[in-house]
């Protein structure tokens, strides 16, 4: 079996929507994916009646198998919807995993979502399931010691002028 776990990112304008995959979202996306998606995963406060009465699967804080999923796996590192996500296709012992959306390219999401998603993604790769992704999340940075690092530099260095921008936008301004 092959899952398909559409996130909410950019680099789910390249996804297709083939038949023949089970699809997995957060839960947040019910309103722009509907029934599109065969399951979403809801760990966060979405109200779950809108699931059951479109008919749709759904794991939240109450139902997802949390404790097989560790007990299966050995590990309990999940800051995440997209890691629970993972760990449950690796405890199905799916044949592979494709990404889509899944770019975690800001915020917090960057500095303590994606080094989860990538733990996850080398424990399936571990286990032979194979994993591709529409972003670069399934993809090292760079191979220390042999490689130019210049363009992670290059891209953390774009990050903080974003971010200074930002700032300064909205200085004297409430915002999140």
């Amino acid at each position: 079996m092959t899952i398909d776990i559409v996130g909410t990112g950019i680099t789910t304008s390249f996804y297709g929507w083939p038949t023949g995959r089970e699809k997995w979202s957060v839960g947040s996306a019910f309103k722009t994916y509907g029934d599109k998606i065969d399951v979403y995963f809801c760990f966060h406060d979405e109200p779950v009646d809108m699931f059951v009465k479109a008919d749709i699967g759904y794991y939240d804080k109450h139902n997802y198998p949390l404790d097989g999923v560790i007990k299966y796996t050995g590990s309990s590192y999940f800051t995440n919807t997209i890691a629970y996500m993972l760990a449950l296709a690796i405890r199905k012992k799916v044949k592979a995993v494709n990404l889509w959306g899944v770019d975690m390219d800001a915020g917090d999401e960057w500095a303590f979502e994606r080094p989860c998603v990538a733990y996850w993604i080398g424990q399936a790769e571990a286990r032979g399931i194979r994993v591709s992704s529409s972003s670069n999340i399934a993809v090292g940075c760079f191979n220390y010691g042999y490689d130019d690092y210049g363009d992670l530099v290059k891209q953390l260095e774009m990050r903080q002028r974003h971010a200074k921008v930002c700032a300064e936008k909205t200085t004297g301004r409430e915002h999140d």
